[in-house]
């Protein structure tokens, strides 16, 4: 979570409040972020309603979309075998 998805005293803002700031959370959201929603919402029957699946939904889609950017702005993939060394001179 960013410092958007949190309120001041550190509780996540998931209970239908868009974040404020340059990545508003998406409108949409993979079907799987819902059923986290609805597997973590569960245990909390007062917590768990359509609309707080859907916020907490968005929530998780916008906190995991950022992180993959990320990783895949940092990714190198591996040589592969034989080329640790780089190019070998071979003539």
């Amino acid at each position: 979570m960013n410092d958007d998805d949190m309120h001041e005293d550190g509780r996540p803002r998931w209970k239908g409040q868009q974040a404020q700031g340059p990545h508003p959370r998406p409108k949409t959201y993979d079907t799987k972020c819902y059923e986290l929603a609805e597997h973590f919402l569960q245990d909390e029957p007062h917590l768990d309603t359509e609309k707080r699946r859907d916020a907490l939904a968005s929530l998780i889609q916008a906190t995991i979309e950022p992180w993959i950017e990320s990783e895949l702005d940092n990714y190198e993939p591996p040589s592969p075998p034989g080329w640790e060394g780089g190019f070998a001179d071979n003539h």
